[in-house]
């Protein structure tokens, strides 16, 4: 995509191939039923041919939702993984949750103690996949 693109570009740009694609079969499709020779071979070379086009969704100027396309991992994918990579056996994130900070979280005065760990050792900046592992949690797939 070109520097300060538009999405809604793209989208144009989609539509306008599935007109050309709707041209070209009805074009083909009608040259194979002429009784002319030459028209029916000019039917048989746009026979398949077709602009590769996909979905898109604008939602401004600058980002639009597009299509998935295959070969790509899904976003769930992504975070899953982030996630394992942050809450694996040895992390740091799981060390600090398994020491004394852990037991004083859960005590009557827990808030107190949750803010002093996410003041300490911020997961948002250390450990991002973190972030998100509640999410995985919460959502099925």
């Amino acid at each position: 995509q070109e520097a300060h693109g538009d999405m809604r570009k793209d989208a144009r740009m989609m539509d306008l191939f599935t007109m050309i694609n709707h041209n070209l079969d009805n074009h083909s499709k009608e040259n194979r039923n002429s009784a002319d020779s030459e028209a029916e071979a000019r039917g048989s070379l746009l026979k398949g041919v077709k602009l590769r086009t996909y979905a898109v969704v604008c939602l401004s100027s600058a980002a639009a939702l597009i299509e998935w396309m295959t070969g790509f991992q899904t976003m769930r994918d992504c975070i899953t993984s982030a996630a394992a990579r942050v809450l694996e056996q040895g992390s740091p994130f799981v060390k600090l949750l398994n020491t004394k900070v852990r037991d004083d979280i859960l005590a009557p005065n827990g808030t107190t103690a949750f803010v002093r760990l996410v003041r300490e050792n911020p997961p948002i900046c250390r450990y991002p996949g973190f972030v998100v592992y509640g999410w995985v949690h919460h959502w099925p797939r």
